[in-house]
């Protein structure tokens, strides 16, 4: 069981917060440690130095909404399809197809 600290925020309500450790913040994210730790070397994860080092649970939280992957606000565009329904066109193409199995049947390639 791992004890939870709380920090007294300088929010005038009083609120506080709770301070976290690696292995509790890596069981929240569902990860290694090694990654939480890499997250902090990489200074993408604020903590609060010591043994154990601490992580202020709003910290956290702030790290997941910035990495957080957003829904577009409007929804894309169809793709253009250009319908080409012309027969000439498409008597063409498979008159080139048979010219090119007739060629590959005769040349053995």
């Amino acid at each position: 069981m791992t004890a939870v600290a709380t920090l007294r925020s300088d929010a005038p309500s009083g609120e506080t917060s709770k301070l976290l450790t690696e292995t509790d913040v890596a069981r929240m994210l569902r990860c290694s440690i090694e990654k939480v730790r890499k997250l902090r070397r990489d200074g993408l994860l604020a903590f609060t130095p010591g043994r154990p080092v601490m992580i202020v649970e709003t910290d956290l939280l702030a790290f997941l909404d910035a990495i957080k992957v957003r829904a577009r606000a409007t929804p894309l565009a169809p793709l253009a399809v250009e319908e080409n329904n012309d027969a000439a066109d498409t008597e063409a193409a498979r008159a080139r197809a048979r010219k090119a199995w007739i060629k590959r049947r005769l040349t053995g390639a």
